[in-house]
């Protein structure tokens, strides 16, 4: 596919096609050591990541194009989770 026959901007070209079967690995890069695993940046905080949930499901449960009952599920989810 070239760039010409691209249709709008949603259209992207496929990617190249990498076989397993010819051997062709990428490289491994020694020269950086590993992260340490005590580094807080490697993991999400349970209460953060909770209360973002939390704030979407209770978007979900204001959005008024969702079913009234749907959004009384989303509520009741939210309820619950809050107890």
């Amino acid at each position: 596919m070239t760039t010409e026959n691209l249709q709008n901007k949603n259209d992207v070209e496929p990617a190249p096609s990498t076989s397993l079967s010819t051997g062709s690995f990428p490289e491994l890069d020694y020269s950086n050591p590993l992260p340490s695993l005590d580094d807080p940046k490697l993991y999400v905080n349970r209460e953060l990541s909770l209360l973002s949930f939390q704030a979407r499901v209770l978007e979900e449960a204001k959005d008024p194009s969702n079913p009234l009952m749907e959004r009384v599920k989303f509520l009741s989810i939210v309820g619950s989770n809050l107890d």
